[in-house]
């Protein structure tokens, strides 16, 4: 039975059992003072535990809630009365354990020695073997686990397999946050000095530091999220792949030896090792240039190189699509294909090398820019065929919010509609006038008020004339309003803002209705009533307040 208890759990456990009548989810999480996501994930590990022992599991029953049984009461009280620590592990941490312990440890690994780690019994044990062992055989890693007499349980992979799969682990680990089972982890790997030296604080500190002071030369800025990631999970991942078989350097692996961040890798480790006085094998140096290469940056000052020419062009493809599908004509193209371009030379080593990538904002990105997210998802097949790549969710999230940054500076560069007021109404109506036309054209620079055709300034950029005066002839597009807007006004302004030729909207829009009309009222007065009504309608939504204005 797993002895480990954490303090929430405690707490939900506790107050299970107060109960003597069925209590709601969502009132334990009220008075716990927790979300209902977090009740639900500790009692899936309490769960976990009665099943261990054969017991019914907790049962949450709709409109009715949670009351434990006699037995699960008693079971659940000498559980408490028998801890010593303090966690207990979820049916997914416990098997996360278990292959991290095959992994990393040199001697031979009993299901006595798994049984005792995990704090569980032996069925337990075999059933996480069996799920281990499905898990190897779907996932897109070459692996398999092994057992024998000689060796024990053991995982049997090649070259760059082990360190995909290694590195695959460990993301998950750490990517859960919890920093109770994260601590047992690392109490695996102590035991002789290279993992004091590497799991220290001092060596993680250094090897940021390391890695900051030499990034600029190698024209790189790698996001310190990433970064810090790095050196969370870099001592781990050595090593946990020291006791995975076969994981020598094979041919397959020498195009990471060619790039450049793998002697910028070689260089950090070099200066590591004068400092702790450890030595660094080419396996340990090729992990690191690895999780170089598979990390984000914000800044690649190697964009032009002849390596990356063919994605380059496929992402202009890939734009350009994207403009197509979203009908809009991107003004910054240029700069939103360089940063996808920084972008996919990381993405193209994940994929490559299998590195597993996970956007936690992935499902917030779905929902608040689904628009986007669709079309962006709509446009990755062009990718994908070129590149002989899958682009999952994850993926597609991280691209969607590099296309929104390109649309939100779109935004910011707003055309400014430059008016000449011409009119020979006094000054409170030119003021009148102009405010009701910043009202209706929000992005509007009112360039002059003149009250002659003369004085129009000819030295300046106009793109319209907006004058009360009749019978106007200009060679700038002109509106006739009248000084307190109509909605016929308010048409033609809009009209003449956009770009298209001005009609006699009024009559136009009346004959229309008209025509309209003549389907459902037969009779004439009737339907220039309807008319009349329809035009007082489009007033009081349209027409700004005449009180406001005064």
């Amino acid at each position: 039975m797993v002895s480990y208890l954490d303090d929430k759990t405690c707490l939900l456990i506790n107050e299970l059992l107060k109960q003597k009548n069925p209590i709601s989810v969502t009132e334990l999480a009220r008075q716990l003072g927790l979300s209902r996501r977090v009740v639900y994930y500790h009692l899936e590990k309490i769960n976990d535990v009665l099943d261990e022992q054969h017991l019914p599991k907790i049962v949450n029953k709709q409109k009715i809630g949670i009351l434990l049984t006699v037995k699960q009461k008693q079971y659940i009280q000498t559980v408490l009365k028998t801890k010593d620590v303090s966690y207990i592990l979820s049916t997914e941490e416990r098997q996360l354990l278990l292959m991290f312990y095959i992994a990393t440890t040199p001697s031979k690994i009993t299901i006595q020695q798994l049984m005792s780690i995990s704090q569980s019994s032996r069925n337990t044990i075999l059933n996480d073997l069996t799920s281990i062992r499905e898990y190897l055989q779907n996932s897109i890693h070459d692996i398999s686990m092994s057992v024998n007499k000689k060796d024990g349980y053991h995982f049997i992979a090649k070259g760059n397999v082990a360190i995909e799969f290694m590195y695959a682990l460990f993301i998950q680990i750490f990517q859960s946050k919890n920093e109770i089972f994260i601590s047992m982890i690392k109490e695996m790997l102590h035991g002789n000095d290279m993992s004091e030296c590497l799991l220290s604080d001092a060596f993680r500190i250094q090897l940021y530091q390391a890695i900051k002071k030499i990034e600029k030369e190698i024209g790189k800025n790698f996001i310190d999220k990433d970064l810090r990631h790095m050196v969370d999970v870099y001592p781990y991942l050595i090593l946990g792949l020291k006791n995975v078989s076969n994981h020598h350097i094979e041919e397959n692996l020498k195009e990471v030896f060619v790039r450049l961040e793998y002697r910028f890798a070689m260089k950090v480790m070099l200066e590591m090792e004068k400092i702790f006085h450890i030595n660094f094998s080419i396996a340990d140096i090729y992990v690191a240039a690895l999780m170089l290469l598979s990390s984000r940056k914000d800044y690649d000052k190697h964009l032009l190189s002849k390596d990356y020419q063919q994605l380059s062009q496929y992402l202009v493809l890939f734009v350009e699509a994207f403009e197509k599908q979203a009908r809009i004509e991107l003004t910054y193209k240029e700069a939103l294909c360089e940063r996808l371009l920084v972008h996919f030379k990381v993405l193209i080593y994940r994929k490559k090398y299998n590195v597993f990538t996970k956007n936690p904002l992935k499902d917030d990105i779905k929902k608040k820019y689904k628009d986007l997210f669709i079309i962006v998802k709509t446009c990755v097949p062009l990718l994908e065929e070129k590149m002989n790549i899958h682009l999952n969710d994850d993926d597609i999230s991280y691209l969607t919010v590099h296309f929104g940054g390109a649309l939100q500076k779109e935004r910011k560069k707003v055309h400014l509609y430059r008016m000449v007021l011409l009119t020979d109404e006094g000054v409170g109506i030119q003021d009148l006038l102009i405010r009701q036309c910043k009202t209706y054209i929000s992005q509007l620079e009112h360039v002059a008020t003149v009250s002659k055709i003369e004085d129009i300034p000819q030295d300046v950029s106009i793109d319209f004339i907006v004058t009360t005066i009749h019978d106007v002839v200009v060679d700038k597009p002109c509106v006739l309003v009248n000084p307190i807007f109509q909605v016929q006004d308010i048409i033609h302004l809009l009209q003449v803002s956009s770009g298209y030729r001005l009609s006699n909207m009024n009559e136009c829009v009346a004959t229309q209705l008209h025509q309209v009309l003549a389907n459902y009222i037969p009779n004439q007065q009737q339907r220039e009533n309807a008319v009349i009504d329809i035009q007082n309608v489009l007033d009081k939504e349209l027409m700004i307040d005449k009180e406001t204005l005064d």
